[in-house]
């Protein structure tokens, strides 16, 4: 059921996040019954939201808390998430910040041979999971590619020996393997791809208790789009575990990093329509939003299904609906269909849940948008 978006805009202000717990906990619930089981771990990847409620509800379901910086990690422990329920895969980080989680109990991922030296030097004798790029990636936009020959991402495959060797040498005992491909993959191929190399990368590494394969499960931002299918992609691990059983020494504990199939579809974002205007043979519908505060449609010509609320039975029209920003890129949609909007009249962009408010700026001096989680109808603090 969708929430009461208008009454809460009207009671809120716009723009206004909304997101709902309940629509989270279930597609929580979904993963851990197709992906998760014995031996399998999941995280959530907070880049994706980092609100407290979002993060507390996904606690709540089992999951722990992938954090790509220092900062969403302390948000997490903030939070009550366990020490140990916590892995930081941060890029270029400062070495302290990750020997000091280290210390703290944290799993840490190094994605660099300098991070291995530096990290070693600071915390010796810790586990760690070792990033790697297994040359293979995939995503909805080249943007979001996090693996493959070009990617800044991971030690790549064929400097792995070079990469235990230093970490032996730095006093640091490799835990596990990690790989994360992309984001708004719509098939397990590839991600199927990225797990043989993991293993058979495994079997000649008796330390490696733990393969991390990462996240980046696809969800429908269109009518017609298909989800990413789990429980495919769960047959797909079997049947590779199965095919390299006794080849490992050891059958590895396998985490998982899902964040956009969690939390997107349950996150709105609701706007005003603050200007009408007709110019070049277009209709131009201004919000008072930017892409400031939902980069997606800019950075990645991301599409995101946009709703009339105040009249959604209206005549449809094709509209430019472009932000408050002073940059021509500032565009939501272009030729979209919509119930005709009017000044006054609000808009609801569906699927936001993922990657809106935790990418949002104060550019222009826009203030950041409002948050609100709803539980059982209920606002959540």
């Amino acid at each position: 059921m969708t929430p009461p978006l208008a009454d809460l805009a009207r009671r809120h202000g716009t723009p206004l996040y909304v997101y709902d717990l309940d629509a989270i906990g279930a597609r929580a619930q979904q993963v851990t019954d197709q992906l998760g089981g014995t031996a399998r771990r999941l995280f959530y990847a907070c880049k994706a939201n980092a609100h407290r409620a979002v993060l507390a509800r996904v606690a709540a379901a089992g999951f722990g808390v992938e954090a790509a910086s220092p900062g969403e990690a302390a948000l997490a422990l903030d939070c009550d998430v366990p020490a140990d329920q916590v892995l930081l895969s941060a890029t270029n980080a400062r070495p302290r910040d990750l020997a000091a989680a280290l210390e703290r109990g944290l799993s840490v991922t190094l994605g660099a041979i300098s991070d291995i030296r530096r990290v070693g030097a600071l915390a010796p004798g810790r586990e760690v999971l070792l990033r790697i790029n297994p040359g293979v990636g995939d995503g909805s936009h080249p943007h979001v590619v996090t693996g493959g020959p070009h990617s800044k991402f991971g030690i790549p495959l064929e400097e792995l020996a070079a990469a235990v060797d230093a970490a032996a040498a730095a006093g640091l005992v490799v835990r596990g393997l990690h790989a994360h491909i992309g984001s708004g993959i719509a098939e397990p191929t590839a991600l199927l791809a990225s797990a043989r190399r993991l293993l058979e990368a495994a079997a000649g590494m008796p330390g490696v208790r733990v393969l991390d394969l990462g996240g980046g499960f696809a969800i429908p931002y269109r009518d017609g789009d298909r989800e990413f299918d789990v429980a495919a992609y769960a047959g797909g691990l079997e049947t590779l575990l199965a095919e390299f059983e006794a080849r490992l020494p050891v059958r590895p504990e396998l985490w998982f990093e899902p964040g956009r199939f969690v939390v997107g579809p349950a996150g709105y974002l609701v706007a005003e329509v603050m200007c009408r205007k007709e110019s070049g043979g277009l209709t131009f519908i201004g919000l008072d939003t930017g892409m400031n505060h939902l980069l997606r449609p800019a950075l990645y010509g991301a599409y995101h299904r946009i709703v009339n609320l105040s009249a959604p039975q209206a005549l449809l029209e094709s509209v430019e609906v472009v932000g408050n920003l002073c940059e021509t890129t500032d565009v939501f949609a272009s030729d979209r269909p919509i119930p005709r909007p009017e000044e006054g009249h609000l808009l609801a962009f569906l699927d936001v849940g993922a990657y809106g408010y935790s990418m949002a700026s104060r550019y222009n001096l826009w203030p950041l948008p409002k948050e609100v989680a709803l539980s059982g109808g209920r606002e959540q603090t």
